[in-house]
């Protein structure tokens, strides 16, 4: 009977021919069972990629390498739609997970509709993010028109799992947790103007006012601001993040502003496009910028498809009832953020011109627009300018939320898109969240002057020099050593 192989070594006295009998035993081992393979260890530390969560998007994945440490990621469409322009296929939120310090990994993004180069950020936590290195991407075959080519490889070793993105995000968490911070204040009520359609998210309006403070023989005007009419321009979030501690502020500047205003703010104006990880549209593939189709009156225009439902809710339940109960907005800022060259700083987009060639009411918008713009400016530690140099009346053959003030309202309203960018905004940096929030800051100083100018107006027993241009005053302008301090914010803490 033959003796298995165990009990065998066991039986050896001999140290040598016992540890010679052990070395046979596992080459046979070896030889039958065959050599250990790859795949287990590659399997170990294979990247699992994920964009299933808010704001969560992209594309096609696939390896390009044997040793899966080059991944090409594809941008995609919103809703993967591919009947949306290719300028839409901006944004991208991924998450990385099984990955180690030890094994860099080479991320390649294409898919871009945009040539602008950006600069992504990336995250351990979901809540500090930082822009990758210069040295860690290098954007390829961007240049021109032509984009099949265009490419951006991204080489890192990374401590654990990440998430990476196209510029810093902003869901529906993030505003809550700010909407939270502001809870404790009597100076903001938190309204709903409606559902949003698909994910049933409030579409939020907040006023804030301050029934203590206004300056007798003055009424107060309102301003409105509204953001994320384009979901993946996360930029504006972060400017409401400055401008409206700054309007709550305990200090000189916050009572002045609230003496002379009520704000009404949509944080928030496409809850659902945001949620789906799309950059320029709902969740149907519809652009809400081009889409205010409303008579002067907010009334639906005749022969014509109703707005969509998110913009019907903000005319008819945040401007309209203002305007019925006899109030006046002096400014109304529609917030976003622009696919730009690098250097490009924020800018606004004034209507009309200054020439002869426009009736009196375009030139006093015109004038009034190139105030706000100045004023901007002159607070903010880097650069605000205009994009359209020319101005013009090209936008009253659109839909835009503009273009309704303007027939509503003519020049009495300083109606006006404000952009933020991607890039370094002439600043030395790259832009960060805080730098976005002195945007807001810088912006809300500016709505103190035009309302201090306004009401010295109003109160003046004589007519003052510029009244009839009220907006237009000169004011020197500021001088920043440094960057400008945020606002304190007094609030309730995050739970």
């Amino acid at each position: 009977m033959a003796i298995p192989w165990p009990l065998c070594i066991r039986t050896m006295r001999h140290p040598f021919w016992r540890a010679l009998a052990v070395s046979l035993l596992l080459a046979l081992q070896a030889c039958a069972t065959g050599p250990a393979g790859p795949s287990a260890d590659l399997a170990r530390v294979r990247p699992v990629f994920t964009s299933d969560f808010e704001s969560g998007g992209i594309g096609a994945i696939r390896a390009l390498d044997p040793q899966e440490t080059t991944w090409r990621l594809s941008l995609k469409n919103d809703n993967d739609d591919p009947g949306l322009p290719a300028s839409f296929r901006t944004w991208f939120y991924v998450k990385v997970a099984n990955v180690s310090p030890d094994r860099p990994l080479t991320l390649e993004f294409d898919g871009f509709g945009s040539r602008y180069p950006v600069m992504p950020v990336y995250s351990y936590d979901g809540v500090q993010w930082t822009h990758f290195r210069d040295d860690e991407i290098n954007w390829q075959g961007c240049r021109g028109q032509a984009l099949a080519n265009c490419r951006a490889p991204i080489r890192k070793a990374f401590a654990g799992p990440v998430s990476i993105a196209r510029t810093f995000p902003y869901t529906t968490a993030d505003l809550d947790a700010f909407l939270n911070r502001l809870a404790a204040s009597p100076l903001v009520r938190r309204d709903t103007l409606g559902i949003s359609p698909v994910y049933q998210k409030p579409i939020t309006l907040l006023t804030l006012d301050d029934a203590s403070l206004s300056i007798p023989g003055v009424p107060k005007r309102y301003v409105w601001l509204h953001a994320r009419t384009h979901p993946g321009e996360t930029g504006p979030s972060f400017v409401l993040e400055g401008l409206i501690p700054r309007v709550l502020a305990d200090d000189a500047v916050g009572r002045s502003l609230r003496s002379r205003y009520i704000f009404k703010i949509v944080p928030m104006h496409n809850p659902d496009g945001v949620i789906a990880g799309n950059y320029r549209t709902t969740p149907a593939s519809v652009n809400l910028e081009d889409s205010w189709r409303f008579d002067a009156s907010g009334a639906d225009v005749p022969g014509d498809a109703p707005a969509p439902y998110e913009n019907q809710v903000g005319l008819r339940g945040g401007i309209l009832p203002v305007l019925r109960a006899g109030g006046r907005f002096d400014i109304a800022l529609n917030l976003h953020a622009s696919n730009a060259a690098v250097d490009m700083p924020a800018f606004f987009i004034p209507h009309f011109g200054g020439e002869d060639e426009f009736g009196l009411a375009e030139q006093r918008l015109w004038r009034k627009q190139q105030h706000l713009v100045a004023l901007t400016a002159s607070y903010y530690e880097g650069q605000v300018t205009t994009e359209n140099e020319d101005g013009g009346a090209n936008f009253l053959n659109h839909f835009f939320p503009e273009s309704w003030w303007w027939r509503s309202q003519q020049d009495r309203v300083n109606a006006i898109t404000f952009e933020t960018t991607y890039g370094k905004g002439g600043l030395d940096r790259w832009l960060t969240q805080d730098d976005l929030r002195r945007l807001g800051d810088a912006l809300a100083l500016a709505i103190n002057d035009i309302g201090s100018a306004s009401a010295a107006c109003v109160l003046a027993s004589v007519p003052l020099p510029g009244c009839e241009d009220v907006d237009v005053m000169p004011i020197a302008p500021a001088s920043f050593p440094g960057p400008v301090p945020l606002a304190p914010m007094e609030l309730a803490p995050l739970p």
